[in-house]
Formats: structure tokens, sequence, C-alpha cells
């Protein structure tokens, strides 16, 4: 049920405008407000959420560049019999995944 109304101010020019994309759709003037700000907040947030997926996507390619490294490092380590460090990479590795894990 419809039972709040809203007023704002706006320019002649904004108006026709606004008359104008109404008109030239099948929808009465309050409908077309109603959807268009339905539309403007649904592209915001997809846009959030695709920029979000974005920085995710770099963090981690960054970690698996980061696994590399380690596993080249343990790779060295063991053919040089040092076992202490290999233990100390693979602990690295392992609080890496847990982050990788929280991000998802």
């Amino acid at each position: 049920m419809k039972n709040k109304t809203i007023r704002f101010r706006i320019s002649d020019e904004q108006y026709d405008e606004i008359l104008k994309a109404a008109s030239n759709s099948d929808k009465n003037l309050s409908d077309w407000i109603r959807e268009s700000l339905k539309i403007s907040s649904d592209k915001n947030l997809v846009e959030k959420k695709l920029l979000w997926v974005s920085e995710v996507q770099k963090l981690t390619r960054e970690i698996s560049r980061i696994g590399n490294n380690i596993n080249q490092i343990s790779k060295f380590a063991n053919s040089q019999r040092q076992f202490q460090e290999i233990e100390n990479f693979m602990d690295v590795m392992d609080d890496i995944r847990e982050k990788v894990h929280e991000l998802r």
C-alpha cells in the first residue's frame, strides 16, 4: 500500500526532461520515477559488487604469486635439506590460504 508522499523541487528543465522520459514509456509519472529510482539503486549495487569482485581477483592473483614463490623457496630448501625453513614457509602458506578463504 502506497501511503507516503515525497516532495522535492526541480528546475523547469529537469521537470520537462522527466515528463518527456516518462511519456516515452508505458508508465505514469509516479511509476516511472519509482522504477527509475530502483534501477539506479540496483545499478549502484551491481557496480559496487563488480568493484569488490575485481579487487578480490587482484588479491587472489597476488596471493597465488606469493604461493608460487613460497613453493620455489620450499623446493630449494628441500634440496639443501633445510627442513626447518620448509616448515616455516608451510606455516606462512597455511596463513595465506586461510586469508584467501576468508575473502571468498
